[in-house]
């Protein structure tokens, strides 16, 4: 791995060529389309051609941030600059003698990282987490308690029939804006009509936005009635007896309402119910536990088959899950202190660890989330920072005790991606990086600890 001096000689070296690049993976949002065509140019990435406002403007941005990466120090020690050499060499010494290390991260990294951050955790014994907000930890105990019914978005395209979206914007101004133009408006195989063969329905609990529809296919309800509602469809789906008067009165929507949406559920052939990231935020476990059995139900009780879709956010968190899941047996929230895996929700996660001050060194691989950090100051651990914005001044509130740049991941270092439904996508590297990517920095690391005298796994 040579210097970032060395690595931009080697690029300047090389005539400018304009490239056009075909079926990119864009990992802006949820969608992660993987479908767009951009123009490289000198080093500089034409996005004015891509179908979606909000991928144009996360190629700027990103763009933006990698020329600023390349003008910072590519290692610090306590905010100043320093030789990357002699930074690592500290990081792998703190880690070392660290008695209960913790990996936060990385959900913005390609799944070669990922796997390359759980073997680390591995070989330091160390906890290791999706990162520190807590979304997505009932979803994922609910699906163990009560199963989950899935399919992939191609499925959906080709099948569904019925779509009901909960808490899920899925108009262009939205933050999924493609995700109906690409799997609900075209015409599916069993589906020759495409949009105009489904029936979308609309649930809002946590969110005001209902994608602009109004009328009997948007139905609104506050977040205290979402478990009692859920109850009371599952009741209809099974055919039992519930005071639609009461449901009426509690939830603001009028009875007839409630019974056409169960019997609407119940008569799909292929039916999905969508959620996106405001569901992972706020719904509890009683809630997404709610919602799994009631797909069960559907499946049970309808006519058809029925399942459940969930559209994440940008970057790579189902891909961190999966990994979790294939090396380490959980999707989150692994510890490896007893020298072999262990799946601790809720006590392991990284927001609870740093809290209590259970954690004396941090390693944190991309985004710097400083502020839930600061939160926890008067139990602050050794923090170390790793990724493509860790050396930018003013990224965060908190200067990291050790840092070191790394490519943009999405831009620069390429790799594979996960989508929510758990098809592998590939990362296309648009720019050539003068930074060692993320999976090269974490197994180099991981080589220098073992030759410290770390167990091998």
């Amino acid at each position: 791995m040579g210097s970032r001096q060395t690595m931009r000689e080697e690029a300047d070296a090389k005539p400018p060529i304009e490239r056009q690049l075909t079926e990119v993976t864009c990992a802006g949002c949820g969608c992660l389309c993987d479908d767009l065509t951009l123009r490289v140019q000198t080093g500089k990435i034409d996005a004015s051609g891509v179908p979606c406002t909000l991928a144009q403007s996360m190629y700027v941005a990103a763009q933006d941030q990698v020329h600023r990466v390349r003008q910072a120090p590519e290692a610090q020690i306590a905010g100043q600059p320093a030789p990357l050499a002699e930074v690592l060499g500290l990081v792998a010494e703190r880690l070392t003698r660290a008695r209960a290390p913790l990996i936060l991260g990385p959900t913005e990294s390609s799944m070669e990282a990922q796997r390359a951050a759980v073997a680390l955790a591995d070989v330091l014994s160390a906890g290791i987490d999706t990162g520190l907000a807590a979304s997505g930890s009932a979803r994922w105990l609910a699906r163990q308690r009560a199963g989950w019914v899935g399919a992939t978005w191609g499925e959906i395209k080709q099948r569904a029939d019925l779509v009901l979206c909960w808490d899920v914007d899925l108009g262009p101004g939205g933050p999924h804006p493609r995700f109906a133009k690409r799997f609900l408006e075209p015409p599916g195989r069993f589906i020759p009509e495409g949009l105009a063969g489904r029936t979308v329905l609309h649930l809002a609990c946590w969110s005001d936005r209902v994608a602009g529809v109004k009328g009997e296919t948007a139905i609104v309800i506050q977040p205290s009635h979402a478990l009692a509602t859920l109850a009371a469809l599952r009741t209809l789906v099974r055919g039992g007896l519930v005071d639609l008067g009461s449901l009426a009165t509690t939830t603001g929507q009028p009875a007839h309402l409630w019974a056409k949406l169960a019997q609407q559920l119940k008569a799909a052939r292929f039916g999905v119910i969508v959620v996106g990231p405001i569901f992972d935020r706020h719904a509890s476990l009683a809630e997404c536990e709610g919602l799994e059995r009631l797909i069960a139900e559907l499946n049970v009780f309808g006519q058809g088959r029925f399942v459940g879709c969930t559209i994440g956010q940008g970057g790579n968190r189902p891909g961190l899950e999966a990994v979790l899941g294939w090396q380490a047996g959980a999707p989150r929230a692994v510890d490896f202190s007893h020298k072999h895996p262990r799946y601790l929700p809720l006590e392991a996660e990284a927001s609870h660890r740093i809290a209590e001050g259970q954690a004396d060194v941090v390693l944190a691989i991309g985004p710097q989330q400083a502020a839930t950090l600061a939160q926890a100051h008067a139990t602050r651990p050794f923090w170390i920072q790793i990724g493509h914005n860790a050396t930018l001044a003013g990224s965060a509130g908190l200067v990291p005790d050790l840092a070191m740049a790394t490519a943009h991941p999405w831009l620069e270092a390429g790799g594979t991606v996960m989508r929510s439904d758990g098809v592998p996508l590939p990362l296309t590297p648009l720019l050539r990086p003068l930074c060692p990517t993320d999976a090269q920095m974490l197994e180099r690391l991981r080589r220098q600890i073992v030759e410290q005298g770390a167990r091998v796994p």
